[in-house]
């Protein structure tokens, strides 16, 4: 994320928070976001190589029904020559979204894939410890070998199987004879 990005994000964000209309503007930026990490799209429309006609034209086609501040936006952003904050605005925004709620964004790393109630179930847990409602972004991780790894912020919950691997055989080298 860059600090660009952020800006862009908090004054979008608190123009559409005052409207009332934070989840449309959201769900547009995230549509967004989605057709330009398309390379076959993504990379002409932000190429500087792209004339700028050409551009605002295949942004008005992909933001056709959008709110019309998520369009004043992007003409903002096209006119100073910015389109390179286009891609990761979603992310930015949304993570706006969620400390207005009250929430935060986790990251559960895992050896395998689990179950969406195994993943509510940590979920729960993670609130419970950190205070406030955490979403837990899966990854998979096979170098894990077995149980998880949650990080919110800076702070990391290892209970994998690698770590208490790790652990033991640090111990048992550092025991004396």
């Amino acid at each position: 994320m860059s600090l660009l990005t952020q800006r862009y994000a908090k004054a979008i964000f608190g123009v559409a928070e005052k409207a009332g209309v934070v989840d449309a503007v959201g769900s547009d930026l995230s549509r967004l976001s989605s057709i330009l990490s398309d390379p076959a799209v993504g990379g002409p429309v932000l190429s500087p190589d792209t004339n700028a006609d050409a551009r605002q034209k295949v942004l008005d086609k992909i933001l056709g029904d959008g709110h019309d501040l998520t369009r004043n936006l992007v003409g903002v952003v096209l006119r100073r020559r910015r389109e390179a904050v286009l891609p990761s605005l979603a992310e930015d925004f949304a993570e706006l979204q969620r400390a207005a709620r009250g929430e935060v964004l986790g990251v559960l790393e895992t050896a395998r894939l689990v179950d969406e109630l195994t993943v509510r179930e940590l979920e729960t847990r993670a609130t419970t410890l950190v205070g406030k409602k955490v979403t837990l972004q899966v990854n998979v991780d096979e170098t894990l070998i077995g149980g998880v790894r949650i990080r919110i912020g800076n702070t990391l919950y290892d209970g994998s199987v690698a770590t208490a691997i790790e652990d033991l055989h640090r111990r048992l080298m550092d025991a004396p004879l």
